[in-house]
């Protein structure tokens, strides 16, 4: 369909269009007016041959001679389209009459009596033909009518004839038209085309040479020839562009040279400037670790008050020696962009209550009320805990060092902007306060409100920068609020993900999980992935139930075939066939099955949109999300089986069966073993928690599988169940080359390893 856009054909349609329409206009203006004189003299001819038959009978009706009348009709029957002639009395009634053709009807009579009564003849058209009405006067007075009917055969016969010969002259010139309209395009088609296949071998080729051929129209010439100019002039400057080009990349691969070279002294000082960094580091702290390990050693030892006060002075120097060591390796991370966030849930009421216990002894030796002021904070965020003790600590420890009197205010306020929660950390003191021309500098590098600062408190000036770069990192704010004599009032505030707050785990030694024994109900596993089956298994054991496992939907079908259960939880995703077709098939294999009737709790880890009514429409009635806790799993088993198990409040986040196993094969060494176990977990897990989220970050679908498989079977060793599931989802995401959806996994993993790390602390301060 190409064509239809062609100028050729859309120049030749518009022409032909206007001949077309002009054809019609001239052709129906001939007929229209051919066919207007032909009926005016049909019906001047029919006047007249009325008008004489009326003198012709006039006699034979004054003197009531209808056999005359007749006889002078009868005349008529040379003329074939006289369908029709009538003579009637002066009272409408039939006097004589003619047929040619025609019914014998008598046509509607109120047409003549109206002649009779106005004396004024009358024509009426209609399907029939032409009708004349007549009057037959004598000295005044109407004595009869005539009444003929004209078909009009020979007008009809005449403007066929004369229609035919308009069609056939119509088309003659619409052809003869678009002749020469072809013609015509031609003439301005032709060289257009070779202009246009001239200009496409020249784009297609990059042949520059190529020239537009003349034409022979004055004006098409001229264009080939402008065309053939401005040609010329682009293959002169492409010559001239392309000696440009060869000199531009000689000094571009000349100055890449020259940085390459000055990137790789830059490289090499980095890396030099890091192992120097590293080594400064190692050096330092090694003794400096003896320094202050031997100062808590001797805090113990049974000293007199100098001795004591001299451990303590020196212990506070070691001390500040190791936060300055802190701070000029931390601002080197944030200078190089080596800092990453490492986010966790952190009850935002505990942390900041934890923040200030840790500086208040340092308040106290200075005589300072150090105050707490919570506002509504008693919820569970998900931010980084190390990096924000970091800043409050840095802000805290100045506030309490450079006031002498009176007081500190630490103060946390929660701001919600629609669906963005901001936390707002305030930390006020009644200290020396900052000059205004000062307050712009306080947050660079190295730099101190006055140079006297240094001499009289110490410091880098590294303190307030670093805190500057670590709420950037966070995409936080800051400021300061600052009179001279009349304290300062720092402030940031950080955007955070509220989370829902989980209570605590009970240690399990002090508050071990109970459950209210079942009757020996029996409940069938639908599930494929067998640490799933351990887990849920494991659950359903604890309460008492007996739990009978299939492995996929064609399993479940067939047991159910085979013996009547309580209770069956289905999985959605399993080979062979999947959970909703299974329970289809349970649901409608009436006298087939035993359970038909049973209740059936879909458990699923997809929670796309529909999943759930389409379960229920297949059958279910109920729904479980995966992963779900011991108390979810405790209710609706209840909820079925209307049993009263209690409500199991502290859902262990570890499988308590895999560590029980440890320790039954490793005896003795046990607990030595489950802390050396517990200890590298808790060392690597961030690391691969780490890893994925830059593999995902970079594109780079094998090593989210490689991070994420090691991280399934290391969390499967320790019994961290949740965690093993959600690395095996993001496992196959990155196996199916799916990263762009492992950012979404990656909270929850946070979440929950957070919950394990908690638990794992826990045992082994009880080891």
């Amino acid at each position: 369909m190409k064509w239809i856009k062609t100028l050729k054909f859309r120049l030749i349609a518009t022409m032909m269009g206007l001949v077309l329409l002009t054809i019609l206009i001239i052709s129906s203006s001939i007929v229209s007016n051919q066919r207007q004189a032909i009926e005016r003299q049909a019906r001047l001819d029919s006047t007249a041959l009325a008008e004489l038959l009326v003198n012709n009978t006039l006699t034979a009706v004054l003197f009531d001679d209808a056999a005359s009348a007749r006889q002078s009709l009868e005349a008529l029957r040379v003329r074939q389209d006289i369908s029709r002639v009538m003579i009637f009395d002066g009272q409408a009634g039939l006097f004589a009459s003619y047929q040619n053709n025609a019914s014998d009807e008598l046509p509607e009579l109120d047409p003549i009596r109206r002649v009779i009564r106005t004396r004024t003849p009358a024509f009426i058209e209609n399907e029939q033909g032409l009708e004349v009405i007549m009057p037959m006067l004598s000295h005044g007075d109407v004595i009869g009518v005539l009444y003929l009917l004209d078909s009009l055969s020979s007008l009809k016969s005449q403007l066929s004839e004369f229609y035919k010969v308009v069609a056939l002259t119509a088309v003659v010139a619409f052809f003869a038209s678009l002749l020469a309209m072809l013609w015509l395009v031609s003439l301005f088609t032709k060289p257009m085309n070779k202009m246009l296949e001239t200009i496409r071998d020249i784009s297609i080729h990059r042949d520059y040479r190529r020239r537009a051929p003349s034409a022979a129209t004055m004006e098409f010439n001229q264009l080939s020839e402008s065309f053939n100019q401005m040609i010329s002039e682009v293959e002169l400057r492409g010559q001239q562009l392309e000696t440009m080009n060869a000199e531009l990349e000689q000094r571009v691969q000349a100055r890449t040279e020259a940085l390459e070279t000055a990137l790789d002294v830059a490289n090499h000082a980095n890396l030099a400037k890091s192992q120097f960094l590293a080594m400064m580091s190692h050096e330092v702290r090694t003794p400096l670790n003896g320094v202050i390990g031997f100062a808590e050693l001797l805090k113990l030892s049974d000293l007199d008050k100098e001795a004591r006060e001299n451990v303590r002075l020196l212990n506070d120097s070691a001390q500040s020696l190791l936060a300055l060591l802190n701070q000029i390796l931390d601002f080197s991370k944030l200078d190089a962009d080596k800092v990453e966030l490492e986010k966790q849930r952190l009850n935002m009421a505990s942390f900041i209550k934890s923040v200030v216990e840790t500086n208040r002894a340092k308040a106290d030796r200075k005589g300072l009320v150090l105050e707490l002021n919570l506002q509504d904070s008693d919820a569970d965020y998900l931010v980084d805990p190390l990096r924000l003790r970091q800043v409050l600590n840095n802000l805290i420890d100045n506030a309490i060092k450079f006031t002498h009197q009176g007081r500190v205010k630490v103060s946390l306020m929660v701001e919600q902007y629609e669906v963005e929660h901001w936390l707002r950390f305030e930390v006020e003191d009644t200290g020396a306060g900052i000059a205004d021309n000062k307050l712009e500098a306080i947050f660079s590098p190295f730099a101190q409100a006055d140079n006297s600062v240094t001499r009289k408190y110490g410091g880098t000036g590294l303190g307030l920068a670093i805190c500057a770069q670590l709420i950037k990192l966070m995409k936080g704010h800051y400021g300061v609020d600052s009179r001279e004599q009349q304290g300062s009032l720092f402030w940031f505030k950080i955007p955070v993900q509220k989370l829902d707050v989980i209570q605590p785990t009970p240690r399990l030694k002090k508050a071990p999980v109970t459950v209210t024994q079942s009757n020996g109900n029996a409940i069938l596993l639908a599930e494929d992935n067998e640490i799933n089956q351990s887990v849920a298994a494991g659950m359903l054991e604890n309460f008492g139930y007996q739990v009978e496992i299939v492995s996929n939907g064609l399993e479940a079908v067939n047991a159910c075939n085979k013996k009547r259960y309580d209770l069956i939880l289905m999985d959605y995703h399993m080979p062979q066939m999947g959970g909703m077709e299974a329970t289809a098939m349970i649901r409608n294999s009436r006298g087939q099955s035993f359970n038909s009737g049973t209740p059936i709790v879909a458990l699923t880890a997809d929670i796309q949109d529909g999943v759930e009514s389409e379960f229920r429409h297949a059958g279910a009635d109920d729904f479980l999300i995966k992963p779900f806790t011991l108390e979810q799993l405790g209710d609706i088993i209840h909820r079925w089986l209307e049993k009263a198990e209690s409500e199991d409040k502290a859902a262990s986040v570890i499988d308590e069966s895999v560590l029980d196993e440890i320790r039954r094969m490793s005896g003795e060494q046990a607990p030595e073993l489950i802390n050396n176990i517990v200890e590298l977990y808790l060392k690597q897990t961030p690391d691969l928690i780490d890893d994925i989220h830059h593999a995902a970050k970079d594109g780079d679908s094998e090593r989210v599988f490689r991070a994420a498989h090691a991280l399934k079977s290391s969390s499967a060793n320790i019994g961290a169940v949740r965690i093993s599931e959600i690395a095996r989802q993001v496992e196959k995401l990155g196996r199916d080359n799916r990263i762009d959806h492992v950012s979404a996994h990656l909270d929850t993993l946070v979440e929950n390893y957070e919950q394990v790390r908690l638990n794992l602390k826990s045992r082994l301060g009880e080891a």
